[in-house]
C-alpha cells in the first residue's frame, strides 16, 4: 500500500486561538496532521457540494481520484508526497471542464524503484499498485505489459475494481537473466 495519497498544509497553519483575552491573540499557528486532515476533509466537502448541485453521481473513489489527479506534483518521491499537494481549485475546474467524466487513477504512476538501482539475478521485489476507480460503479481492467522487462513482472491479468483496489506486483529477475537494462510499461 503506497501512502500518502496526497499532501495538505500541516506546518504553521493559521487558526483561531482559544482562551485569549486580546483580539490580536485570536490567531495563532499550529502544526501536525490534526490540521492537514480537516483541510482535506473540507476539500472533499466542497467537491461533494458541487457534484450534488450539478446532479453528478460520485463515489468515494471519484473524490479520491479527483484529488489525486489534480494534486500539484512537488517533485518528491511518491513515497514522500503521494500524488502531490492537494489542489481543490484544480479539482473543481476539472469537474467544470469534464462534466460527468470520471478520472481513473493508477497509483503510484511509477514503481518506487530508481532506474539507476541494480537488481541482481535471482532477486525479487514486491510492490502494490492502487487502482482508484473514479466511476461510481464497478469497472473491469485487463493488464498487459510491453517492453523487454515485461517478462520479469507478475501481476493479475484481470482486475475488478469497485472503488479502490490494491494490486500486487512482483518484479522478479530470473537467476539466468542476461545482464542489461530492461524496461516495462503497464497498460
Amino acid at each position: 500500500l503506497m501512502k500518502p495519497d496526497v499532501l495538505a498544509a500541516a506546518v504553521n497553519v493559521p487558526t483561531v486561538a482559544y482562551e485569549s483575552s486580546a483580539i490580536e491573540d485570536y490567531v495563532t499557528n499550529f502544526s501536525g496532521t490534526s490540521f492537514a486532515c480537516p483541510l482535506v476533509a473540507g476539500c472533499v466537502a466542497l467537491l461533494i457540494q458541487y457534484l450534488q448541485t450539478q446532479n453528478i453521481p460520485y463515489s468515494p473513489g471519484t473524490l479520491k481520484a479527483l484529488l489525486m489527479t489534480t494534486a500539484r506534483d512537488l517533485g518528491d518521491p511518491v513515497w514522500r508526497q503521494g500524488a502531490g499537494y492537494t489542489n481543490v481549485s484544480a479539482a473543481y475546474e476539472w469537474i467544470k471542464t469534464h462534466p460527468k467524466q470520471y478520472p481513473t487513477l493508477f497509483h503510484p504512476r511509477h514503481l518506487p524503484y530508481e532506474p539507476t538501482d541494480t537488481l541482481f539475478q535471482g532477486q525479487w521485489l514486491n510492490y502494490n499498485l492502487t487502482i482508484v476507480n473514479g466511476i461510481p460503479e464497478p469497472q473491469n481492467f485487463s493488464v498487459t505489459f510491453t517492453g523487454n522487462g515485461s517478462k520479469f513482472l507478475q501481476v493479475p491479468s484481470y482486475i475488478l475494481c469497485e472503488d479502490s483496489t490494491r494490486v500486487p506486483i512482483r518484479l522478479k529477475v530470473p537467476a539466468n537473466a542476461t545482464l542489461g537494462t530492461y524496461t516495462a510499461t503497464l497498460t
